[in-house]
């Protein structure tokens, strides 16, 4: 298991969007950040600092953040089924499944515009 953490302008909405896609539950909260938890990944969100906040306009919601140098990759039951839970406007840059190794792959972005990835195993 991996642990990924995303810097958030909306705190709530990155991580409901995470429990949603990754069926994780909250682990633990503090005033700043949430830690969500599935059987595959950890994922903490946490606040970006309020001295921070004017760079990361949230009018900037579902557009593709170009500055990331890492794309996360998170291991999911099933595709159709994580992307079935999650608002369709999430299912960029990429609408096509492919296949990797024994996965299946689907890029997304999520609410912050960071590009990920979920992968299904094909020989599980």
């Amino acid at each position: 298991m991996s642990k990924a953490l995303f810097w958030a302008s909306d705190l709530k909405a990155l991580a409901d969007f995470y429990v949603l896609l990754l069926d994780a539950s909250e682990k633990a909260r503090g005033a700043d950040f949430i830690e969500l938890l599935s059987e595959d990944n950890s994922v903490i969100v946490h606040q970006i600092p309020l001295e921070y906040l004017p760079e990361y306009s949230t009018e900037k919601h579902g557009q593709i953040r170009s500055d990331a140098a890492i794309k996360p990759i998170f291991t999911v039951a099933s595709i159709s089924l994580s992307l079935s839970r999650i608002d369709p406007e999430f299912r960029k840059p990429s609408g096509e499944s492919f296949s990797y190794s024994n996965y299946l792959c689907q890029d997304l972005i999520d609410p912050e515009g960071n590009v990920i990835q979920i992968q299904e195993n094909l020989s599980a």
